[in-house]
Parts: structure tokens; sequence; C-alpha cells
């Protein structure tokens, strides 16, 4: 015996907790399901309390399918991620039942796309985020209190060779700052200054 026995729906309705329907197996316990815990906080919870570091929970596919999830709310809206097995075994999350409409790829060589599936590192800097649509892109970054908080995109190459552009708080200029020393300005009014901030 393996320590479960199955009852089948269709000739002992109720009789158990676990019952078969067909080739499936469903519960009929109203409460939550819960492994490695005798007090479930949702529907399936999955505890442990130790130091391991090994997965908790895996979907796995040892054929030519992909392996994904899905997330929906019934009769609105439907989002899969998963791995694609006919697409490079790229990450990815789609806005279906399945990974066909991607919105954002990860490749095997860790370039980020959105709206494509192919993202590329087209001038060979290492690593790419590619941004693409026929009706145009953007990235924003947004400082939404307007204090001192900054605005970057910055270029860390360790020590003192580090560069960013960006602006600071409610600011109305770009600056763009070299090794820690500003090197230009870019203010509202359009003026350029290059080495002298006050310029």
């Amino acid at each position: 015996s393996t320590g479960i026995d199955w009852a089948d729906a269709n000739t002992l309705p109720g009789a158990g907790l676990w019952l078969e329907s067909g080739n499936d197996i469903y519960n009929s316990n109203s409460g939550n399901v819960g492994i490695g815990t005798t007090l479930p906080e949702a529907q399936l919870s999955i505890y442990r309390n130790n130091t391991s570091i090994s997965k908790q929970f895996m979907i796995d596919q040892d054929g030519t399918g992909d392996a994904t999830m899905t997330f929906r709310l019934k009769g609105i809206v439907e989002y899969a991620l998963g791995i694609d097995n006919s697409d490079g075994d790229k990450f990815k999350i789609a806005k279906s039942g399945t990974l066909g409409t991607s919105r954002l790829v990860i490749d095997s060589t860790g370039n980020v796309g959105i709206g494509t599936d192919s993202p590329a590192d087209t001038l060979s800097y290492g690593k790419a985020l590619d941004i693409q649509s026929s009706t145009g892109a953007a990235v924003y970054l947004r400082d939404s209190d307007a204090t001192s908080v900054y605005g970057l995109l910055a270029y860390d190459g360790g020590a003192t060779n580090r560069t960013t552009i960006g602006g600071i708080g409610a600011s109305n200029y770009v600056r763009f700052v070299s090794a820690g020393s500003e090197a230009m300005r870019i203010h509202s009014s359009g003026k350029v200054s290059i080495g002298n901030a006050n310029d």
C-alpha cells in the first residue's frame, strides 16, 4: 500500500478528502492544503523551516513542450510564464495562456527583451535591455516625491570608473558625471555647461 487510498467520485461521493474523477483527482475539502505544515495559510501552502537552498516547487518538462504556469482572472485576462522550449529555452512572460504572445523575455545569455522575442546586444557591449515597439518605446526614471532622490542611468566600471546621466529631485537639468566629477550639464533653457555647472 502507498498509504493513500483514492475514492471514485462517481461511485463514492464524499467518501474521502481526495476523490478520483476519470484520470483526475481533486480535494473535496473546502479548506486549505498544507505540505510541511498543519496550518496552511492558502489553498496550497508549502512550508519548511531549515537551511536548505534547494527548490520547494518545480515544474518539469521532459519532452518538446514548454514548462509553464498560468495566472488568470477568469474571463478577463490571462498571463503565462515559463521556459519556451521551441525558442532557445528563453524565459518568457506572456499575456495569454501559453508563451506565444510574450511581454518580457530573458534569453540564455542574459539579454532582456520587452516587445521582442529576440533581445540583442547589437553593439556587443555584453548584456542588453532591448525594448522594441512599432509605436515608440521609452524608459522612465521617476522621482515620485521630487526631493533629493536621483533618477539616473549609470555605468559602474569599479572604483573610480563610474559614469552617470540623470537629474536630482525637482531640478530642471540633466547632468553627466564621470569618475565622481560633473563633466556636463544641460539646463531646462537648453544651455549646456561643460566643466562648470554654473555657466
